[in-house]
């Protein structure tokens, strides 16, 4: 592992600004890829980055608007590399980290009624065929792989996407396929079923392992990014799924459907798209008030599309009703062309305020702002 990985890893316990992770580690790469994996060395070149990108004194440039607002999402992981450097340091040994996370999983599991044997954990360069072309960090070979393919069955990880404190959070999701694939392998594991890896798996096993608000904002990170591809994009839409069964049916009634096998969440994942709730059959009980929280800020009230550009971002903090361009301009450091282009997309693309003349009529940027409901694109 290498600086980068350090740097990454810094990021996931924090809710950030920026609107999609790998189009911000990609303007940030090629500064850490050379560090060793150490914190100070990783720390220091972060707040040689921020010093740099604070350093024009004016805003002539969209470029130096996105410096700035860079420079502010720098400091919040700045501030998570010093309070979660353990957590980060710990996860280099992954072998150990991710089988403690294991053992730590499968207990958990037992306490909501799901008994699984420990799977093996493999680290591997490239994934067997026929998962060769396969570009997930992880997969889980099941009994039906081992038989048809020869690919002896647990959970592989590809050597080059480990990452400290990710790699667990992918691990408590694997662990649901793998569940499934012992009790269920001739059913392909998609679907409802991945659903279910996210709610019992990365939020319930990942609030007990890794924390709440790790769990939340690791899940931000990974499945709440702007301008997601179709196939990622599925991913939510079977969280979303499995959010109305258990908001509808508690934790007992995804237990119930995961010791049912696959062939009923299949059912049951035919009567979600057909719409026929009336007819879907699971014991219920079992909310859990942190699973609760969390399931419903992922699926039901966080706004994946809030998203602007680094400029309208920048000048919706400083934009309040009845202010005019000039006042906006002399407050953000910005020439009143931005100004008027920002106004003009906070209005038409996310419709936050309304503005006429060279005036700000009404607006909701303040608390929209206060609340992070705004994040800034970076292309």
């Amino acid at each position: 592992m290498n600086g980068f990985d350090y740097f990454r890893a810094a990021i996931f316990p924090v809710r950030t600004s920026f609107s999609r992770l790998p189009n911000f580690l990609e303007h940030s790469k090629s500064t850490f890829i050379e560090l060793p994996f150490e914190y100070e060395a990783v720390l220091n070149n972060i707040e040689t980055i921020i010093n740099e990108f604070e350093a024009n004194p004016k805003l002539d440039s969209k470029e130096d608007i996105l410096k700035i607002l860079m420079a502010e999402d720098l400091k919040l992981i700045r501030s998570s590399i010093m309070k979660h450097r353990f957590m980060i340091e710990e996860d280099e040994n992954f072998h150990h980290s991710l089988s403690l996370c294991r053992d730590q999983s499968v207990n958990l599991l037992e306490e909501i009624g799901v008994i699984i044997d420990k799977p093996d954990i493999f680290i591997v360069d490239k994934f067997p065929p026929p998962y060769d072309r396969a570009t997930f960090a992880a997969i889980t070979p099941d009994a039906f792989d081992e038989k048809h393919y020869g690919i002896q069955r647990g959970i592989y990880f590809r050597n080059s996407s480990l990452c400290p404190i990710y790699s667990r959070f992918l691990l408590v999701h694997e662990i649901i396929h793998s569940f499934l694939g012992e009790i269920s392998p001739q059913y392909m594991g998609r679907g409802l079923e991945e659903g279910l890896a996210e709610i019992v798996g990365a939020i319930y096993l990942g609030n007990n392992i890794l924390g709440k608000e790790i769990t939340k904002s690791t899940f931000y990170h990974n499945r709440l990014g702007f301008g997601i591809d179709q196939f990622w994009q599925l991913y939510l839409d079977y969280a979303r799924m499995a959010a109305y069964l258990y908001n509808r049916f508690g934790m007992d009634g995804l237990v119930g459907m995961l010791m049912s096998g696959r062939c009923k969440i299949k059912e049951v994942e035919k009567l979600c798209f057909q719409g026929r709730y009336e007819e879907i059959e699971l014991q219920s009980g079992n909310w859990i008030n942190d699973v609760t929280d969390v399931v419903n800020f992922v699926t039901l009230t966080f706004s994946r599309d809030f998203v602007v550009s680094p400029t309208a971002f920048y000048t919706a903090k400083y934009t309040n009703e009845g202010d005019d361009v000039e006042k906006i301009a002399k407050a953000a450091r910005l020439n009143p062309g931005l100004v008027l282009e920002a106004l003009r997309e906070l209005q038409d693309r996310v419709f936050v305020l309304l503005y006429s003349g060279d005036h700000v009529d009404i607006s909701d940027t303040k608390m929209l702002m206060e609340a992070k409901a705004i994040r800034y694109e970076i292309k």
